[in-house]
């Protein structure tokens, strides 16, 4: 143990393992809470997890936007619960409660138990901390791994368990790169700490932690040969992250502000992370190893955030990793372990914000159960929820008409439009059958566009249950010119609450030859995200069999 870290005495070692206990205790009976939670509130899946619930049940070493691990989980989860929503709600309970354990655990090593407490808390109170709880995508096991790298690397830069501590990070690190691509930047910014850090500079020049991240990147050399024979999508997808703004400089900052204020952090706790890295900042030469490690992890990144907001559209997730170190530096300043905030008024903080944050977070999930008790469920204006409400019914709807085609045996299920129109009636559809989609444009701009369609899975001649979104869209003529026999069988229609509705017309064909789609009116196709339901164009008339009903 270094100098600066003395050993603690008796009375010491006994109030830490209070702290330890009082800390176990508060994470496991969150996690028995959310549990039950998630076993009673029955709210279906988002379409992202039942996108990637889909990715799940076709292994592969890439997927259309993103690294394979999330499809590999939801496969894994499929096969331990049976693909049932209630499994895919456990998961991220089990992987969110693993990191706000290891989250202590680093905060015990640089500050003592009781910081490890404070911190967990924190991070508790983070209304993002409901979200990642309960939906599983990407951001959950990306936190986890993210604040495995954090110790190990630390244990490492402290000399404990060398060897140890660097396999742990190499497996840290390669598991977060397979997570999501953020987890790339964890290398650049250990280097700014050793760098910036007199005393672990000369960490910079041994071969272990460059022999780590080079192993870390490994793990992306399957994904990188998928890209390559899938004309680098991956690496086209997330360029568009990066295009300018199409709104006003101001206007992309202010909503990315608000969402950090109010969906990610709470106001007053958010106060307290900017406090922290921009003083931090200003006392740069007073800090210790500990303190310059925690601002080498939050402060530059953060900045470079809400920077890039001034210029584009940011996505409200994409700094959360980063407010994982200044929880772990507020657990150690508020136990009493870090001056950066000497300001009274900062402790004064600290309470409220944690108050305020766990209203924010109960009140998401006592809303989810309370608007549908009083009647309004799917309220788009009350109800957090009403975005993914009436998935269960719509499912239930689609799969009695499968049912009652003459060869369900023989019948591809068709769904045109948003991505999630696929993955949401694949996951609720009894039997969960594969589900293809048809996009309007030549483009691929979802994994469903890199599978392979029905004709060259050897499905030609088969039957077609085609499933249309909206009540005022046709089917487009380059479409049903590839089915024989076209007709309407009925229609779809689930309202999830008031003024909210879900509706599909539902056709019945049988598929001569896989319809290719068109090129885009406009230079580089939209993001999937933006297209809007019903807009589907095509120059040619609809038939009088494809035309909707009076």
């Amino acid at each position: 143990m270094s100098p600066s870290h003395p050993a603690p005495g008796p009375a010491l070692e006994s109030d830490a393992g209070l702290w330890k206990k009082r800390t176990l205790w508060l994470l496991l009976g969150a996690a028995v809470l959310r549990l039950v939670y998630a076993a009673l509130v029955r709210i279906e899946l988002a379409g992202d997890e039942a996108y990637y619930w889909d990715w799940g049940r076709r292994l592969d070493w890439g997927y259309y936007s993103k690294p394979p691990l999330i499809a590999w989980l939801m496969a894994l989860i499929g096969w331990i619960g049976r693909n049932t929503d209630v499994a895919i709600r456990m998961a991220p309970v089990v992987v969110i409660t693993g990191s706000l354990w290891l989250l202590s655990r680093l905060t015990s090593r640089l500050f003592g138990e009781r910081a490890g407490f404070v911190a967990s808390l924190t991070a508790m109170a983070f209304p993002a901390n409901a979200l990642l709880g309960f939906f599983f995508t990407i951001d959950a096991p990306l936190i986890f791994f993210w604040t495995g790298s954090l110790i190990t690397f630390w244990d490492w830069t402290e000399g404990r368990h060398p060897v140890r501590s660097l396999l742990l990070l190499t497996l840290m690190l390669g598991l977060g790169h397979l997570s999501k691509q953020m987890m790339l930047i964890f290398p650049i910014l250990a280097v700014i700490y050793l760098a910036t850090t007199p005393a672990k500079r000369v960490l910079l020049r041994r071969p272990g932690f460059w022999l780590a991240v080079a192993a870390s990147l490994l793990f992306l050399v399957p994904s990188l040969v998928w890209n390559a024979h899938h004309d680098w999508i991956t690496f086209q997808h997330t360029r568009h992250h990066f295009a300018a703004a199409t709104v006003p400089f101001w206007q992309s900052f202010l909503e990315f502000l608000a969402y950090q204020l109010g969906a990610v952090l709470s106001p007053l706790l958010w106060l307290l992370v900017m406090a922290i890295a921009a003083l931090g900042t200003w006392r740069w030469n007073q800090l210790d190893d500990r303190e310059r490690f925690l601002w080498c992890f939050s402060a530059p990144a953060l900045l470079l955030m809400y920077v890039m907001a001034l210029r584009q559209t940011m996505l409200p997730n994409w700094a959360a990793v980063y407010y994982v170190a200044p929880c772990v530096w507020i657990g150690g300043w508020y136990a009493g372990k870090s001056n950066v905030l000497s300001a009274p008024v900062w402790r004064a903080l600290w309470k409220p914000g944690i108050s305020v944050g766990l209203v924010l977070m109960l009140s998401f999930f006592l809303l989810l159960p309370g608007i549908a008790w009083v009647g309004k469920a799917g309220d788009k204006h009350l109800d957090p929820a009403s975005r993914v409400r009436g998935w269960r019914e719509v499912g239930r709807q689609a799969g009695e008409f499968l049912a009652q085609v003459p060869r369900p045996e023989q019948t591809v299920v068709i769904a045109l439009g948003h991505r999630y129109n696929a993955s949401e009636l694949a996951f609720y559809m009894p039997g969960q059958p594969r589900v293809y989609r048809w996009h309007r444009f030549l483009e691929v701009e979802s994994q469903y566009e890199l599978w392979p369609d029905p004709v060259a899975e050897g499905k030609k001649g088969w039957d077609a249950l085609i499933f249309l979104d909206g009540r005022d869209t046709n089917l487009m003529y380059r479409f049903e010119t590839k089915f024989a026999d076209l007709k309407r069988l009925g229609e779809i229609k689930v309202n999830p609450g008031p003024q909210m509705e879900r509706y599909y017309q539902v056709y019945l064909g049988r598929l001569t030859s896989w319809p290719k789609g068109a090129p885009p009116k406009q230079t580089g196709a939209l993001p999937e995200e933006e297209d809007a339901p019903g807009t589907d164009t095509d120059p040619l008339p609809p038939t009088p069999a494809t035309a909707p009903p009076p």
